[in-house]
């Protein structure tokens, strides 16, 4: 990969770091990463106009290895993640959630809260070749980050990693989510609703090329889940409120 920013101002004072027009993308094409791969990989392309990192020292972090930041802003983020499931998964590649993997880090890290505002996530994913791929997109983004650390002795499950995010699904469905996850732990809890109606037409770019499932009509009245889970498995209760539902069935020979 290659990274690129416009500008970077630290100030030893107030020990904040700022950063404008952050970039990064693959030095190869996606053909590339194709023929040297074995197996399934991700792709990883984005940009970020405005990056903040407040109370960040950066002389115990360059002297000591100690990375301890108070908060990180990020404005504007348009960042697109590409997987090809054409290859077979690694299967002696540990499952790690971000919490275990935290727990796994061998320097003393903490950041007390990453806040994500104005921003855009595209996800594709693609299963078979010669199909069109699988795509989700979450557009006015917000996601918030707390409690993110290395340092997890006895910590309790009353302080676990936090995530909230707020976002427009394919454009025109909003939701809503919470993730918590307790570190000295292997499992996870996620809750999420969507807010208001919305037509279910909108997520045809993301369940035709899934699931070969169209919808000609219908309208979403909510949608409410609560989950619990580990790296192996995810169960809980989803609640699904509509009106007037009516979908189309595509097979691989264009029938319906």
């Amino acid at each position: 990969y290659s990274m690129g920013f416009e500008h970077l101002r630290y100030t030893f004072d107030s020990e904040d770091l700022f950063i404008r027009n952050l970039s990064f993308e693959p030095r190869e094409d996606r053909e590339i990463f194709r023929k040297t791969n074995r197996f399934s990989y991700e792709i990883y392309r984005g940009r970020l106009r405005e990056l903040n990192i407040v109370d960040f020292n950066l002389d115990k972090f360059l002297n000591e290895g100690h990375l301890y930041i108070d908060k990180i802003a990020a404005d504007s983020l348009d960042l697109e993640i590409f997987r090809d499931k054409t290859k077979p998964f690694d299967e002696s590649r540990q499952k790690l959630l971000i919490h275990q993997k935290m727990v796994a880090q061998n320097f003393p890290m903490r950041i007390g809260s990453i806040e994500v505002q104005n921003s855009y996530l595209k996800y594709s994913e693609l299963s078979q070749e010669g199909k069109d791929p699988l795509v989700v997109d979450f557009s006015d983004l917000e996601l918030r980050v707390a409690n993110l650390t290395s340092m997890t002795e006895g910590l309790p499950d009353s302080e676990p990693l936090e995530m909230e995010i707020k976002a427009r699904l394919d454009g025109s469905i909003p939701v809503d989510m919470r993730v918590e996850l307790p570190y000295n732990s292997n499992t996870f809890t996620v809750k999420g609703r969507t807010e208001g109606t919305s037509n279910f037409s909108a997520l045809n770019k993301t369940m035709l090329p899934a699931i070969g499932l169209q919808f000609t009509s219908g309208r979403l009245n909510g949608l409410y889940f609560d989950m619990r889970g580990t790296p192996w498995s995810l169960q809980g209760n989803l609640t699904l409120l509509y009106e007037d539902l009516k979908v189309e069935l595509h097979k691989d020979n264009q029938q319906k």
